[in-house]
């Protein structure tokens, strides 16, 4: 938009001096009357301030009116009617780049939100599977505590059923002791070469 405005003040001022030297030239030549070139330079004006506002369809307008009034001029010295449209038409080229160079910054304007929504939803994204790979930890992590408490309560329970066995199996008694294979204890009583009282 800056190139605009500066092109445009240009341009509204060379054609602002033209149509001051044609308003206020002498006798001789064929000049622009006094209400002509205060008309036009009511237009250039609106040009620049709408320009320096950025408003491009209110300058494309004003310098439409300097076309038109350029156009109607009559009576007039050609030399000057020829500078005079030359100026109008680059005040209309300059003005009329405005409309592209909205539609360029729009353009541009609208790529950035596009980026700045993918790079948004992106970091969401990349935020939701770091908090869900965060809540898979966690439950692994109660997982892995219940399953050592579980262990933690079998082992305490085994402990307590073998300390239990050990109180119910009393010493010293237990059953018999076997002998070695083939050899048989004596049966009944006396053994012989044993004497019996």
């Amino acid at each position: 938009m800056g190139r605009l405005r500066a092109a445009s003040i240009v341009c509204v001022l060379v054609l602002g001096a033209v149509l001051g030297l044609a308003a206020c030239g002498g006798s001789d030549a064929d000049l622009l009357p006094g209400k002509t070139a205060a008309q036009i330079n009511e237009n250039l004006d609106q040009v620049r301030a709408f320009a320096a506002e950025g408003d491009c369809a209110g300058a494309e307008s004003a310098v439409a009116e300097v076309n038109e009034e350029v156009e109607n001029l009559g009576g007039v010295d050609r030399e000057l009617k020829a500078a005079l449209r030359q100026g109008a038409n680059r005040l209309d080229e300059v003005v009329s780049s405005c409309g592209e160079e909205a539609a360029a910054e729009a353009e541009a304007d609208r790529e950035a939100e596009e980026d700045e929504i993918a790079e948004q939803e992106e970091q969401a994204a990349v935020e939701a599977e770091e908090e869900e790979l965060a809540n898979e930890e966690q439950k692994e992590e109660k997982a892995n505590e219940k399953a050592e408490k579980e262990a933690e309560k079998e082992e305490k329970a085994s402990e307590k059923e073998a300390e239990q066995e050990e109180a119910e199996t009393p010493t010293g008694e237990g059953p018999p002791a076997e002998t070695p294979s083939g050899v048989e204890p004596p049966a009944g009583g006396v053994g012989p070469g044993t004497e019996v009282e």
